[in-house]
């Protein structure tokens, strides 16, 4: 197995970035058979707005939550899963309250609606895509929470992340059964395929980031094949604390088995 240095393709990233929109009022999400629609419903003051959520397959509504209202936080991440027929939600049990939540997983082979976590706030969920678990983050917790259905346990992401890869920076999902991709602030090998599950390192890349404190790295992967494009987001700050010199760069890898 092997990570690969992709060619930069203006059109390719263009088109993979369409598929993660920024809130869930620019767009729905797709993957495959299912289409994810929302409605916007409303939003708290000073909080984040929630939506009226409905599954489509083949254009045919195969779910709704009906008047039941969904966080909007959520939909910045890899909430559905063609794989596994599952989209993973922060439901709204209050209009007032944001703290009034819990998560809920939607089969999306018989439509069945299911609460799995206490009354809470949550925020920034998804499922993990190479194997049947979900991360998610809640109150009071610095680290990623992470649900694995398989196997039935629970664990801190970078917990894990720390048994093997020392400063782990960021971490991106991957096409790869039982792995994600981890980022780390090493010069060399920063790059790593990481099998999560069995908490072993598969493979690495040297990759020149140079990212300074302001740094980011966002991925978006191609869930049709075994790409992630990388983006570098960086900017410098003036004398008065203005932000100059901002820049976004991008870089493809991929898997090669």
């Amino acid at each position: 197995m092997k990570l690969l240095q992709q060619n930069i393709d203006k059109e390719y990233i263009d088109n993979l970035k369409r598929n993660y929109p920024f809130s869930f009022d620019s767009g729905n999400i797709q993957e495959g058979i299912f289409e994810v629609k929302s409605k916007y419903a409303g939003e708290i003051r000073f909080g984040p707005p929630y939506f009226n959520i409905s599954v489509l397959s083949r254009e045919n509504e195969i779910w709704t939550g009906r008047n039941s209202v969904y966080g909007g936080e959520l939909f910045f991440h890899n909430i559905l899963s063609e794989r596994y027929k599952k989209l993973v939600l922060v439901k709204w049990l209050s209009k007032r309250d944001p703290n009034d939540q819990t998560i809920v997983l939607i089969d999306l082979e018989n439509g069945r609606e299911t609460e799995i976590f206490e009354r809470q706030r949550y925020w920034w969920a998804g499922h993990f895509h190479s194997f049947d678990g979900i991360y998610y983050k809640k109150n009071n917790i610095k680290d990623i929470l992470c649900r694995d259905f398989e196997s039935r346990t629970d664990f801190l992401l970078f917990e894990r992340i720390n048994e093997k890869i020392s400063n782990p920076i960021n971490w991106s999902i991957s096409s790869i059964e039982n792995t994600i991709i981890v980022f780390s602030k090493a010069i060399k090998d920063n790059v790593i395929l990481y099998n999560i599950r069995k908490k072993e390192v598969l493979e690495t890349l040297t990759m020149p980031f140079e990212l300074s404190n302001n740094g980011r790295i966002y991925t978006y992967l191609d869930k049709n094949s075994k790409r992630l494009l990388i983006q570098l987001n960086d900017y410098d700050l003036s004398s008065d604390n203005r932000i100059i010199n901002k820049r976004d760069e991008y870089e493809i890898i991929e898997i090669i088995e």
